[in-house]
């Protein structure tokens, strides 16, 4: 078995992956998370699973945070965040949320691995994940990963920002399990 060696592949490519994403651009996505009212995630696949992790984590930092397409979720309006994403940029259900989140004037960051992707005008920030096509894992994985961990960055900046304890974070963690 190659576990050793695909190790070593996968540690390199998502050191690299999250060392290449724009500062500048996850400082405005840190601003926008702590300004709004509610946040709200979308994607599709893996991308999703990662956007629910993040939603989760807010969740436990005190933000109203949610999943859109649960039976949960409100409607989204002004004042709120929307946060998508897709590593090819043109995901068509993305879009088509984007479309819609669009013209009930949510703010929106769309974070993507493409150098052209096909948001609408309504998308307020692009953060890119660069470099994730020449990955030698498989498919998207690199994206995810780096998306993963990128949000549970953001998460660890808005911990401090909003001061918040561990103690506090224990407190919002779910108790029915």
């Amino acid at each position: 078995m190659d576990f050793d060696k695909n190790r070593k592949i996968a540690l390199r490519e998502l050191s690299e992956s999250l060392s290449n994403i724009n500062e500048k651009e996850a400082g405005e996505f840190l601003d926008r998370l702590l300004k709004s009212r509610r946040i709200f995630v979308a994607g599709a696949g893996r991308s999703m699973l990662m956007l629910q992790a993040f939603a989760q984590r807010l969740r436990h930092l005190g933000k109203e945070s949610y999943v859109v397409a649960e039976t949960v979720t409100p409607a989204i309006g002004k004042g709120d965040l929307l946060v998508v994403a897709s590593g090819s940029g043109k995901t068509g259900g993305v879009i088509n949320i984007l479309k819609l989140a669009g013209k009930h004037k949510a703010d929106i960051v769309f974070i993507t691995a493409s150098s052209s992707p096909s948001p609408e005008k309504t998308v307020s920030l692009i953060v890119t994940i660069p470099g994730v096509f020449s990955s030698r894992q498989l498919m998207a994985s690199l994206f995810e990963q780096t998306l993963l961990l990128f949000c549970d960055n953001i998460c660890l900046a808005l911990k401090g920002r909003l001061k918040v304890s561990e103690t506090q974070m224990r407190k919002n963690h779910a108790n029915l399990e």
